[in-house]
């Protein structure tokens, strides 16, 4: 089983009239919701570098409130101006950032200086654009001044530009060759960012995924340890949707009953979670949590002994002898059994989610 998912964090960008009280209980909310990171972005052509670290000292006073570090891109020509003026080195240094992004135009050198500089000891470099032959030099640095180095992909607002999962994985491997945690990003359509509005992913195909089912990909795939929502003020069904698979709390699938199914049916699908047995197949999906609920055994009649249909839910009846009680997801379509009873069907926009069963994920289901 892939490594899951360690944390994530979410994106709130500076503004001249940002309102704080909604700053305020957006925090507390992803708070609540075990989120451990905010990242801004400070190099924005429409405000000045000044005008940005005084926004930023509102943000970083409210995210430190509620226990949560701070992490900021400030790009390679706001970078420059930094180490070239000591005052503003002294002001970044007073704000006791948590991590400072390095994007295009810094090296290992520059990291250095805002180190000397600033204070700042913990360094995100770009997961998506650096090669070993650029990373080593980094290394050598961070060793040296005790500099802790982490990396993140970009998010690539414009449409057909994101990376690929390949790409993505071979990165992975590289900075994992030498220990350094890599976090992806992934959109949100609730409040997506302009200019363009498009969302903010690191893989092209998870563009217009929701944000359950592209972190979901991505905890499963190896790819990243982190994630991070780069559009800001997501809803709180999308934070929900982050802290369980965080935390593998079960899928919720949706089911529709047939007319006919009966009380203890009801009660053997909707009465608990359902883990899914580790060597189940590609036929259908043994349900674990029904096979030690051995007092419906009995209670269990023939009918509805149908064709079974793809997404249908089955439970054996008292023709299974002992198997009488077991419910089954069915993947594929198979004939009718009259040893099993068809008690109603996964709705089909929650399909994929069945995929992630062998990566520690149960399932609830809800009656629609």
């Amino acid at each position: 089983m892939p490594n899951m998912i360690q944390g994530y964090g979410v994106s709130l960008y500076l503004e001249e009239h940002a309102d704080e009280t909604k700053m305020q209980s957006y925090l507390a909310l992803a708070k609540s919701k075990d989120c451990k990171e905010i990242f801004t972005s400070a190099h924005l052509p429409e405000y000045t570098l000044k005008e940005q670290l005084r926004f930023l000292a509102i943000l970083v006073k409210q995210v430190h409130r509620f226990r949560m570090e701070i992490s900021v891109d400030f790009g390679g020509g706001s970078i420059m101006e930094i180490l070239q003026d000591p005052f503003t080195c002294e002001a970044i240094a007073s704000l006791q950032l948590d991590a400072m992004r390095l994007d295009y135009g810094c090296n290992a050198d520059i990291m250095e200086a805002l180190h000397k500089q600033t204070g700042i000891s913990t360094f995100i470099l770009n997961a998506s654009i650096l090669q070993e032959k650029e990373l080593l030099p980094y290394l050598e640095k961070a060793k040296e001044h005790q500099i802790q180095i982490k990396a993140c992909h970009n998010f690539y607002p414009r449409e057909d530009t994101g990376l690929d999962m390949d790409f993505m994985i071979s990165q992975y491997q590289l900075f994992h060759k030498y220990g350094i945690p890599v976090t992806a990003c992934i959109a949100s359509h609730t409040h997506p960012r302009g200019p363009i509005f498009k969302g903010l992913p690191t893989m092209e195909k998870q563009r217009y995924m929701s944000v359950e089912k592209a972190a979901l990909e991505l905890s499963a795939s190896l790819v990243a340890d982190w994630l991070l929502a780069g559009d800001a003020y997501l809803k709180e069904t999308e934070l929900d949707a982050l802290y369980c698979i965080l935390h593998k709390k079960e899928l919720v699938l949706h089911v529709s009953f047939l007319e006919n199914a009966t009380k203890e049916e009801k009660q053997l699908l909707l009465g608990r979670v359902h883990a899914i047995r580790y060597d189940s197949n590609s036929r259908i999906l043994r349900s674990q949590s029904s096979r030690e609920m051995a007092e419906f055994a009995k209670k269990i009649k023939a009918h509805n002994t149908v064709e079974r249909k793809a997404l249908t839910i089955t439970i054996d009846n008292e023709n299974y002898l002992r198997y009488s009680g077991e419910v089954q997801f069915v993947l594929q379509d198979l004939p009718s059994d009259e040893r099993v009873n068809v008690a109603g069907c996964i709705a089909k926009e929650d399909a994929w989610k069945l995929q992630y069963y062998r990566e520690g994920f149960a399932y609830r289901l809800i009656a629609v």
